[in-house]
């Protein structure tokens, strides 16, 4: 899959000229233009920061108004399914936490916070993925922009899962250890993750190199580990207890599961990686990986009641404006760290502008 791009195609960071000089209504008249009237770009046609790894055809030529991108929401193109489907489990994450308000009522269940804080970091994470799929091809430097911003929202979801983790489905012995500390613990691996992933994707240009998308998991996978501890000593202490039976936490064993496909589907690159160009508009690995995603994170809510209902979370204090303190916490974080990262952007913007100019 070779690709050769000219150089007339990006001249400036924060956009990129076509080939043929237009006029600013033109452009903006394009923008504008009906569902269906858009075109879409062959790999060899667009720089190779915008390429996704086996995706031959559907990329959207940079350097159109915003107007182009936010209309493309209902065009056909090799990122529609990954808008559509986080968008779509934005809003199945306000349906079950609707759904389950009816079960726990949410201003008077003290778990019901837990619910309510989880649910928040589900929500900021679809709606970024879905803006930042949406809109990283408007240039080389919103592209790196965007997929750092989405990057945080993937780190919200994870600091989510956390929560309810501890708040939840935490074992009482555990969770008596690390309550004081929990939050501070939850922000500082977050913003590890964000960093990693930012690191990752200013590190390696190559979108075909696997080293980024492994080091993006290492990443957040340390919190997973971390997270996940109070909820495992229910698994060990559970087989120690004779009057316990593992099937009790099969709804947690089924979570557990979903977010084990997720990191596959998130760097397995299948089935795209075998058979190249077929799957350019609908089954990529990593739509499969959106479409996990969500599944993940209604089941997540759902184990979430179960153990709700079953008195396993008793033991805890959850405190909804301590979360959501933590929540803004870490937003200034992503925001000191996006700023700090705004020269290593530019850098890797001008490689990127180097690199066709080469060519």
């Amino acid at each position: 899959m070779s690709a050769h791009v000219t150089h007339e195609k990006m001249k400036h960071p924060h956009g990129d000229k076509l080939c043929r000089p237009m006029h600013k209504l033109e452009l903006i008249k394009q923008g504008l233009s009906w569902p269906g009237k858009q075109r879409t770009l062959h790999v060899s046609r667009v720089p190779l920061v915008f390429r996704e790894p086996y995706v031959a055809t559907g990329y959207r030529p940079p350097d159109k108004p915003w107007s182009y991108y936010l209309v493309s929401v209902c065009e056909l193109h090799n990122e529609s399914v990954n808008v559509w489907t986080h968008l779509l489990a934005f809003v199945a994450v306000l349906a079950q936490l609707y759904r389950l308000s009816g079960r726990v009522h949410l201003t008077q269940h003290k778990d019901a916070q837990t619910l309510i804080g989880f649910s928040v970091g589900c929500l900021l994470n679809t709606l970024l993925s879905a803006a930042a799929h949406l809109l990283h091809s408007k240039s080389a430097w919103w592209h790196y922009v965007w997929f750092l911003i989405d990057y945080a929202g993937v780190t919200y979801y994870s600091f989510a899962t956390v929560l309810g983790c501890v708040y939840v489905s935490s074992h009482p012995l555990v969770y008596s250890v690390i309550e004081p500390c929990v939050l501070p613990i939850n922000i500082a691996l977050s913003s590890f993750g964000f960093l990693t992933c930012c690191l990752a994707k200013l590190r390696f240009s190559d979108p075909y190199q696997p080293q980024r998308q492994r080091l993006m998991v290492a990443g957040l996978g340390v919190q997973a580990l971390v997270g996940a501890s109070p909820v495992l000593a229910r698994f060990v202490h559970c087989l120690h207890d004779d009057h316990c039976s593992l099937s009790s936490l099969n709804h947690i064993s089924v979570v557990f599961l979903l977010l084990a496909v997720c990191a596959v589907t998130f760097s397995a690159h299948l089935p795209e990686k075998l058979w190249v160009g077929q799957f350019d508009l609908f089954g990529q690995g990593h739509q499969i990986f959106h479409v996990v995603s969500m599944v993940t994170m209604v089941m997540e809510l759902e184990g979430m009641y179960i153990d709700i209902k079953n008195g396993a979370a008793q033991h805890t204090s959850p405190d909804l404006k301590k979360m959501l303190a933590a929540y803004l916490v870490l937003v200034i974080i992503h925001v000191a760290i996006l700023v700090s990262l705004k020269g290593h952007i530019q850098n890797k913007v001008n490689d990127v502008l180097e690199h066709i100019k080469d060519e």
